[in-house]
């Protein structure tokens, strides 16, 4: 299996936008649970605006510090 050692840049004729949405819900254990969402969009500008990330840098960071992939056959 192939590693990769950073997400792939993006590819297309637009603008991608993204949004971070947090719902909070009750699972049938009656505990409380949270749940992050990414949404991401097509948008008509990036004019003055920061590229965002895939993910959050510390996630990045922890996931690039783990074996998750490698080059080893299965």
């Amino acid at each position: 299996m192939k590693r990769y050692d950073e997400s792939p840049e993006p590819i297309g004729g637009y603008t991608a936008g993204r949004t971070q949405m947090d719902f909070e819900y009750t699972a049938s254990d009656h505990s409380k649970r949270e749940l992050t969402a990414f949404v991401y969009y097509p948008s008509d500008s990036n004019e003055g605006k920061t590229p965002s990330t895939y993910m959050f840098p510390e996630i990045y960071e922890m996931l690039h510090d783990l074996p998750l992939f490698t080059d080893a056959p299965c």
